[in-house]
């Protein structure tokens, strides 16, 4: 068994060089392909992952014309690729339809993971590439996805009815894991909230995507009923009217950045993780928000949704009603000390090791 992964996210985003980790420690042979547009930083050399500069960013606007400059690339760093028993695309469409047309060339199999990026981008905003999406899903030997919400809202609104159902039992639900930081510093046992006192905490780029105006909203619904809230916002900010917004609020704290240890501290000080984004691919911050046991209040329909069985470690919401994301708060201060405990438990969820084995035990039933 030797899989060859194809992803063009590996730069951007931290949870790949932890699946690589996690993945020589489980005994999986792999290697990376990574391909990357003339801007883009390259990491420090890893022995198993190639990356190559082979588009510039004007490319992306042009789909085909992109990805037969990313395939010809491809040739030329991998060279051969019949010693690879299986592809692993890291998205549906950028990623995925080279793993197609490699099928196609050399009748490798191979895996397909779908993004936000599918989702939000290419099915919702490009409707002239359905049909390629659902070429590439029907051809996959097996579907990835971070969460049951993302599988059934795909197979429900861009997969033509007499498709769903094979591709739904190829269909796996795997999420992404967190930094063993995490769950080495787990804090159980944490101390009941003070009554009638919240203090709610927020960690991820201050923009309309992540969608804070909404929970400082449900703050200030909260403060009329009696409470005594304070709202912390930690992240970049990425809309600066958002952000100057957020300054005029009196109970609403900013904090541009902490290094994860100070935001490990800071979560012990807090109480609920609030964070209804419009969309999210999964969301590791609620599951990095778990380990300090705070419960948490996530999106309906999107990424964290149905991770677990509502109302188990948090409660899901319409992003888009303050007044609800204020009852569910309430809810989960009701409850408090069996949901924090419950955080602390199930954020084992979300170990690379034990997510490493169950990509293992996929690949090694596809090559069976």
């Amino acid at each position: 068994m030797n899989i060859l992964h194809i992803c063009s996210y590996y730069n951007s985003s931290g949870i790949y060089a932890e699946m690589n980790s996690a993945y020589q420690r489980a005994g999986i042979p792999c290697t990376f392909y990574v391909p990357l547009r003339a801007s883009q930083k390259r990491n420090r050399p890893e022995a198993n992952v190639k990356e190559s500069v082979c588009f510039t960013g004007m490319d992306r606007f042009f789909f085909h014309h992109k990805h037969r400059k990313i395939l010809k690339d491809f040739y030329s760093q991998i060279g051969g690729i019949e010693g690879y028993s299986l592809l692993h695309a890291h998205s549906l469409f950028s990623n995925g339809y080279i793993a197609y047309r490699l099928k196609q060339a050399h009748n490798i199999p191979y895996i397909t993971a779908v993004r936000d990026t599918d989702m939000n981008t290419f099915f919702k905003k490009m409707p002239h590439l359905r049909s390629l999406g659902v070429k590439i899903l029907r051809d996959a030997c097996a579907v990835v996805f971070l969460s049951e919400a993302y599988r059934d809202e795909l197979l429900a609104r861009y997969v033509p009815a007499g498709d769903r159902e094979a591709i739904r039992k190829k269909s796996h639900v795997i999420p992404n894991g967190i930094n063993a930081f995490w769950l080495e510093h787990k804090a159980y046992d944490r101390p009941l909230p003070e009554k009638d006192k919240i203090r709610i905490v927020f960690a991820g780029s201050i923009d309309r995507r992540k969608n804070p105006l909404a929970t400082a909203e449900a703050c200030r619904l909260l403060m009329q009923r009696g409470y005594t809230v304070t709202f912390t916002a930690v992240g970049r900010v990425g809309s600066q009217g958002i952000y100057n917004t957020l300054l005029k609020k009196p109970f609403v704290r900013t904090v541009s950045h902490m290094s994860k240890e100070e935001l490990c501290s800071l979560y012990r000080e807090q109480d609920l993780f609030v964070m209804p984004s419009i969309t999210e691919t999964f969301g590791l911050v609620y599951a990095e928000a778990m380990t300090q046991g705070l419960p948490v209040i996530y999106t309906k329909g999107q990424g964290f949704d149905r991770q677990f069985e509502e109302g188990t470690v948090g409660y899901h919401v319409d992003c888009r009603n303050p007044r609800e994301i204020a009852d569910r708060i309430l809810d989960c201060m009701k409850n408090y000390a069996t949901l924090s405990k419950n955080c602390c438990t199930f954020s084992e969820r979300f170990n690379w090791d034990a997510i490493a084995q169950e990509y293992k035990n996929l690949y090694e039933a596809l090559n069976s």
